[in-house]
């Protein structure tokens, strides 16, 4: 039987396919697991950010179980990711992080978590089973360039549950 080579995972990005060794520690017998199967849930992390008018950048990070969402530009202030399937109602959690340098603030007003800014709230939200939105938004509700009124990043992680 040839040698296995499994991934280091005590840091990095995680996809769907990688299996993780985990062993019962009262036998000490191993065990192959996805990530998915490890934490129970399917997981995405990304990073968004904007430079001037430029539409918003979505970059993923670290561990992504949920599968390749494909981001488009909506509108001023609108991104939409696409995976078919991937986003069944009460199943899917959207979060929002902030900088703490932007002096951003966690609320959850009902179904969209949002970061607010003093005038600007970042949303992040499940539209349908096959779509998640990003928006920056004036407290008024007016979509608007991120980059009008802030500089930097925030993270964006999705979570899907059985």
């Amino acid at each position: 039987m040839a040698d296995k080579t499994y991934k280091d995972f005590s840091a990095g990005t995680y996809n769907t396919s990688d299996i993780i060794l985990t062993a019962n520690p009262a036998t000490g017998l191993l065990k192959k697991l996805t990530l998915e199967q490890l934490l129970g849930y399917k997981s995405y992390k990304a990073l968004v950010n904007q430079e001037a008018a430029d539409p918003m950048t979505i970059n993923v990070i670290g561990h992504n179980t949920i599968g390749n969402i494909v981001w488009s530009f909506v509108t001023t202030g609108q991104m939409m990711g696409t995976l078919v399937g991937a986003f069944p109602a009460n199943k899917t959690i959207c979060k929002p992080f902030g900088d703490p340098g932007n002096s951003m603030q966690l609320s959850i007003p009902g179904y969209d978590n949002s970061v607010s800014f003093v005038g600007l709230v970042i949303s992040v939200y499940r539209g349908d089973s096959d779509t998640i939105y990003v928006e920056t938004r004036l407290s008024d509700g007016t979509l608007v360039d991120m980059a009008d009124y802030i500089s930097g990043t925030f993270l964006v992680e999705i979570e899907v549950y059985p």
